[in-house]
């Protein structure tokens, strides 16, 4: 009897080896082939360079970064567009409707040309915010436009989609 239940044991090894459990695993993704390494770094720091700005609300440098044609879109309130006149007002601390970002983290920027002088890079923006003292902190996913004149890369346009969260996009009073 002893004998029966080794031999069922090495049975069910050997169908075990023989026939290995299929896994609903997907095949690992190859490296993006999407990405400019060179162009993602200096993009990196430009987008650094305006969050550095906003945060510490100079609009020197802001002025350099943002093109005349910039708008930002939000993927939560897609019917609205800030245009660049309304969110450059918004950081200055004198402004009717001050955006005080207290802290920021950017990952995963991505950066490609799109044309010679239009680049296009997004990145997972965390940050720590207000704008007219409602809660503006959290998880975005960001798709910012850069457009080079000369040597200057300046950013046009950017898509901003919070993820997990849906803000009060109401017009402040």
């Amino acid at each position: 009897m002893r004998c029966a239940g080794s031999i069922c044991v090495v049975l069910l090894a050997l169908v075990a080896l023989a026939f290995p459990q299929q896994t609903n695993r997907l095949p690992p993704l190859p490296p993006p082939a999407d990405i400019d390494p060179q162009l993602t770094e200096k993009l990196r720091g430009l987008e650094q360079q305006l969050g550095e700005a906003a945060m510490h609300m100079d609009t020197k440098v802001v002025e350099r970064l943002v093109g005349p044609e910039y708008a930002l879109r939000m993927g939560d309130a897609p019917e609205q567009s800030v245009p660049r006149a309304l969110w450059m007002e918004s950081l200055r601390p004198e402004g009717a409707h001050p955006y005080k970002l207290e802290s920021f983290d950017e990952h995963y920027q991505a950066a490609r040309k799109l044309t010679e002088n239009l680049a296009v890079v997004s990145l997972l923006l965390t940050q720590k915010a207000t704008f007219v003292g409602r809660d503006r902190s959290g998880d975005f996913y960001i798709v910012d436009v850069w457009k080079k004149s000369g040597d200057q890369w300046q950013i046009i346009a950017r898509y901003s989609t919070p993820i997990g969260k849906k803000f009060d996009r109401s017009p402040p009073q």
